[in-house]
């Protein structure tokens, strides 16, 4: 199980308070993240400290990577409330994005 949001859907504006998105997909997100990575030193400390870039590589089976999509889908959507309802949003917060992307790197052996 999968999603994939528009970098235009309302979901994402009230994200981010009514901006609008310079571009669709992956593109404004890679824009989103070099914009932090050139502004990141005027943030308060605490913000510097708590995000993070993370890339790995895991070698898991078919059910092993459904069961860590599960895992980080059940994280994420801890917080979906807060993107309708500023209301449920802890005082401090900020929007924040989280990318997910999982697949393999490779062709199984012995696949055609």
């Amino acid at each position: 199980m999968w999603a994939c949001v528009s970098a235009t859907s309302p979901r994402i504006r009230n994200q981010c308070r009514g901006e609008e998105p310079r571009t669709h997909g992956l593109r404004s997100c890679d824009d989103r993240l070099a914009s932090y990575i050139s502004t990141k030193a005027s943030f308060p400390k605490v913000w510097q400290e708590a995000s993070q870039n993370v890339e790995t590589i895991l070698w898991v089976t078919p059910a092993e990577l459904e069961e860590v999509t599960h895992e980080v889908l059940g994280i994420f959507n801890r917080f979906r409330d807060r993107i309708s309802d500023p209301s449920t949003r802890t005082e401090g917060s900020l929007p924040v994005e989280a990318l997910m992307f999982t697949y393999p790197v490779r062709l199984p052996e012995g696949s055609q």
